[in-house]
């Protein structure tokens, strides 16, 4: 780290006793400091993912700097979100609708469907397929996919738009959408050298 301005002395070197946002290490330090506090109230981290912390019917899922709590009632909630205000600045935003670009619609029996509708829309925006007609199959499980020796091959721009295509995809696959999977696999093959018919 460079000396502030009014330091000249070239024997004097800076130690941080802070992460400041931006530098490499930053990240792991909130992670850490995440897990303290989660790990002093009673949490146990998910093997499954190091973002998941349970403690009885009590869920925190942690993204960044977002929390989403889950519980068996409000009041289980409630004592997570004031043990969390003790050490964080906190802003409850209420009974999540999304979270991670993943909608939430709440039942009146008490269920709760997810969804991805909105990002659906914009996918299909960014790629000029707003009136594109649905299938109940994304592709045929016994189409070849090959690369055709005859066709040019895609310029710069066109293998971006595929990567970039397939790459949103993939969110929606992973969040919402796992029959999606086959298609992307078999798709995602020929990112490298995309041709028309891919």
């Amino acid at each position: 780290m460079e000396l502030p301005e009014g330091f000249e002395d070239p024997g004097y070197v800076c130690r941080l006793r802070r992460s400041l946002y931006g530098l490499k290490q930053a990240p792991r330090i909130w992670y850490q400091c995440v897990h303290r506090v989660l790990a002093a109230h009673g949490f146990t981290m998910a093997e499954s993912d190091n973002c998941v912390f349970y403690k009885s019917d009590c869920v925190v899922c942690v993204y960044v700097d977002d929390f989403l709590i889950t519980a068996a009632n409000s009041h289980e909630i409630k004592q997570v979100q004031q043990a969390l205000e003790k050490e964080f600045q906190l802003n409850d935003l209420g009974t999540p609708r999304s979270f991670l670009g993943i909608q939430f619609d709440y039942h009146a029996d008490g269920g709760v469907s997810i969804h991805q509708h909105q990002y659906i829309q914009k996918i299909l925006s960014d790629f000029g397929m707003e009136t594109c007609q649905a299938k109940t199959t994304p592709m045929n499980p016994k189409q070849v996919l090959n690369h055709h020796p005859d066709e040019a091959p895609p310029d710069e721009e066109a293998k971006a738009r595929f990567a970039t295509a397939i790459g949103s995809l993939m969110y929606l696959m992973v969040g919402t959408r796992p029959d999606i999977a086959f298609a992307l696999g078999t798709l995602s093959r020929f990112t490298s050298q995309p041709q028309s018919h891919h």
